[in-house]
């Protein structure tokens, strides 16, 4: 049988890495039907941490999108704020958190009206820290989730939320959330979720992006495949190769635990097909 395989989260870099003309005809070979593609930090291109520099790195992510469409897969374009670019303001550019708070509100604005413009289909990854920080950093960066899950409710769009790996507590507080916004539960998928937050947001009906490294896709084959996807959170840093893995890897890591009969073709289809067909409103291939 012919599987057909996507990846939920994947980053390109043209600057300094390959770029997505080689990742697409690698991923069209290895039967891929579908990408979600997500924006870099300007920082990764070398860019400036204010709202022109993150204009500039979300132009990237359209002219990516675009390239990737053009080689027949089915493309959702996602940008927006990652976390840890405000300890970069304030540490590295010198920014007061106040100054800060106002760079990150207008490129909110500006990551919002990318949206509203049908330039790109989703915010990501909007969240807080998954690591020691200070706490003003943490305040903010709640700050600016709220505004964009706010806004998320609005357009219904999906979002890609970049969290702690914290179990229980984790998934609880998605799920409160999800019903004191209204929010789409379809819609705000918790990225890089790993098995020890994953198996309490599955028992909860939210839906995760799946790191899909070995280890974890086999330690995951019993739960409920019905609330995630898969993902690569491939870099293109050829200072990182390979990391986090490389996304024709998500095939090759399904094909090894279905011929080990850990996983079969109905736990492929879902993850695959289905649940993006969910998510992202698409037509199935």
């Amino acid at each position: 049988m012919r599987y057909l395989y996507s990846d939920n989260h994947l980053h390109s870099n043209p600057i300094r890495g390959s770029g997505v003309e080689s990742i697409a005809r690698k991923l069209k070979k290895s039967n891929f039907w579908f990408v979600a593609l997500v924006g870099l930090p300007p920082t990764s291109y070398g860019f400036s941490l204010d709202t022109q520099g993150f204009k500039k790195a979300l132009d990237i992510l359209v002219k990516e999108c675009s390239i990737l469409r053009s080689s027949g897969l089915k493309v959702k374009c996602l940008g927006g704020f990652h976390p840890a670019i405000i300890d970069k303001m304030v540490e590295k550019g010198r920014m007061s958190i106040e100054e800060a708070f106002r760079e990150c509100e207008s490129i909110f604005r500006l990551s919002s009206r990318y949206v509203r413009d049908g330039l790109i289909d989703g915010f990501a990854e909007i969240g807080w820290p998954h690591y020691s920080t200070n706490p003003q950093y943490i305040v903010l960066s709640e700050h600016i989730s709220e505004l964009y899950l706010n806004e998320a409710k609005e357009l219904d769009v999906p979002v890609h939320l970049h969290l702690e790996d914290g179990g229980w507590i984790t998934a609880y507080d998605i799920s409160y959330k999800i019903k004191r916004y209204g929010l789409n539960p379809l819609k705000i998928i918790m990225h890089h979720n790993r098995p020890r937050t994953l198996k309490h947001s599955v028992d909860m009906g939210i839906m995760s992006s799946v790191p899909a490294i070995y280890g974890i896709v086999q330690s995951i084959a019993s739960l409920n495949p019905r609330f995630f996807v898969f993902e690569s959170d491939y870099l293109d840093d050829p200072n990182r190769p390979g990391k986090v893995i490389y996304p024709w890897e998500i095939k090759q890591n399904i094909m090894k635990l279905h011929e080990q009969d850990s996983i079969d073709e109905e736990f492929i289809y879902i993850t695959q097909v289905e649940n993006i067909v969910k998510i992202y409103d698409i037509e199935p291939p």
